[in-house]
């Protein structure tokens, strides 16, 4: 009586263990969304339509739709105070995007000979980041 007790209660058991696991998992799905939403994010080059530079190192691009990114200088880039128009690629060959984190290649034409400069984008700036942004530096 009692193998029958404990074969029953078995059977349920493992019944109840197979019936929850086909149950949709919500922690799982959150997980994901978080996974999601926290990847790095990206633009790519021929989506900037502005830029600043509030000294020699930390360069804003404006990627329209409100996006604002920033990248740092590596080292020195010249003429961002005089620039006219910019050029940003990847420096990685064979990529199209920019993602935080990535190294690119800045050139811009302004009134000196400044050549290419190493910048790497740090982030997409939240609103408030951009809110925070003094005039004079927001493109």
């Amino acid at each position: 009586m009692a193998r029958r007790i404990s074969l029953a209660a078995c059977t349920v058991m493992a019944l109840s263990m197979g019936v929850a696991a086909c149950a949709p998992q919500t922690n799982d799905a959150s997980m994901v969304q978080t996974a999601s939403s926290t990847a790095a994010p990206c633009f790519y080059p021929d989506q900037v339509r502005n830029f600043r530079s509030d000294d020699h190192s930390n360069i804003y691009f404006d990627t329209g739709r409100g996006r604002i990114y920033q990248a740092q200088a590596t080292g020195v880039c010249q003429d961002l105070d005089f620039a006219m128009s910019m050029t940003i690629r990847p420096e990685s060959t064979g990529k199209s995007r920019l993602c935080a984190g990535d190294s690119a290649l800045l050139r811009v034409r302004g009134m000196g000979m400044g050549g290419p400069c190493r910048v790497r984008v740090v982030k997409a700036l939240s609103e408030a980041e951009i809110a925070a942004l003094p005039d004079r530096v927001r493109p």
